[in-house]
């Protein structure tokens, strides 16, 4: 049967190699809990996985009791897929492969961690979003706006209009306060991007048509038990440019990936480079 080379079949391969062996190393003193076969579990091996054993009760016995027997069920499955899969050049080559990629992956996050280029410029983010603005795509508008949703019996109309019509984007302090105590629902924060589709359902969709709004539009809808308010600062539909500050934190991630990335490279060349001076490294193909 063909081995596949998933993550999980190679974690189980390494099991089924390394688990048919002692456990632990004995610790003076040490209490055996379990054997199989040849295979010992120790009270060092329980406490190691963050347990802690209080020698008294029966409650700690039981623990200790199913925690064992756990272990022997995956003993004697393990011994028995060794036995019938036997020596296997495979398998070893796949948990040796697989060994050295946590090799690589423990020093790549070493790498990145001692490094201190974690900040991106303006001038980097401008640069990269020209050179890639084709990447980011609207499925939906996205709009800057405020909102209001208000029980009619609820609302002091007159109040409400002479704090609704501040030309501050998220509103005065007077407005919050305001829809805080008597709205229904409510979103001030008009200097903020947000997706139509993220916010739609927040709106009867036979009383308020997307496709009829427009940049400045001021809106005011009113059923039967429900008034609503719409005030839109700006409003960029899906064939229209991205501006940069709605993709900035998806673009500064992208910016500082690029950055991690270059910079493993450059230190895989380095390594390279100086084992090829120090001659700890040679190319024998002619």
């Amino acid at each position: 049967m063909k081995v596949h080379r998933e993550l999980n079949y190679v974690i189980l391969l390494i099991s089924i190699c390394c688990g048919c062996r002692n456990s632990g190393k004995a610790i003076e003193g040490d209490k055996i809990l379990a054997k199989a076969g040849d295979n010992i579990l120790y009270l060092s091996d329980f406490n190691k996985e963050g347990n802690i054993y209080i020698n008294s009760g029966k409650d700690s016995i039981a623990t200790l009791y199913a925690y064992a027997e756990n272990w022997c069920r995956d003993q004697v499955f393990q011994i028995e897929a060794r036995n019938r899969i036997g020596n296997s050049n495979e398998i070893d080559e796949l948990v040796e492969n697989y060994r050295s990629s946590l090799y690589s992956d423990a020093l790549e996050k070493i790498i990145l961690k001692e490094s201190h280029d974690t900040s991106v410029t303006e001038n980097e983010l401008i640069q990269y979003y020209q050179e890639n603005r084709n990447e980011y795509k609207l499925d939906g508008p996205i709009l800057k706006l405020r909102y209001a949703v208000f029980k009619k019996n609820s609302l002091d109309e007159k109040t409400f209009i002479k704090l609704w019509n501040s030309d501050e984007m998220n509103g005065s302090a007077l407005l919050q306060k305001y829809c805080s105590d008597h709205a229904e629902d409510y979103k001030l924060n008009g200097d903020r991007w947000i997706k139509w589709n993220d916010l739609k359902e927040s709106f009867p969709k036979s009383l308020i048509n997307i496709n009829k709004l427009t940049k400045k539009t001021q809106q005011v809808v009113r059923t039967k038990d429900l008034y609503y308010y719409i005030r839109i600062f700006d409003l960029v539909r899906p064939n229209e440019e991205l501006p940069l500050s709605f993709v900035r934190e998806q673009a500064i991630k992208s910016i500082l990936y690029l950055k991690k990335f270059k910079q493993l490279e450059n230190k895989k060349k380095q390594l390279y480079e100086k084992a090829f001076k120090d001659k700890s490294i040679n190319i024998l193909v002619k």
